[in-house]
């Protein structure tokens, strides 16, 4: 049986995981917007932008898939 805390500090690290997942989405949806809102001037910085939120995104939903440990800990 887990601990309090280790339950607790699970549940931190998902809602950590969920907000910089959303953190990514935004930063590309946002930089896609000023994209077209500039008339589409300044490409790559708008790509840039838009590259790296959703490369955030994509490890933040892979860490959140593959690496955080399921909540069935066992305490030896």
């Amino acid at each position: 049986m887990s601990s309090e805390t280790t339950v607790l500090l699970h549940s931190i690290r998902k809602w950590l995981l969920a907000l910089t997942f959303l953190l990514g989405v935004t930063l590309a949806t946002i930089a896609r917007a000023g994209y077209i809102i500039s008339g589409y001037v300044d490409e790559i910085i708008f790509n840039l932008a838009t590259v790296v939120g959703v490369t955030i995104a994509f490890f933040a939903a892979a860490s959140w898939f593959f690496v955080t440990p399921s909540n069935n800990l066992k305490e030896e």
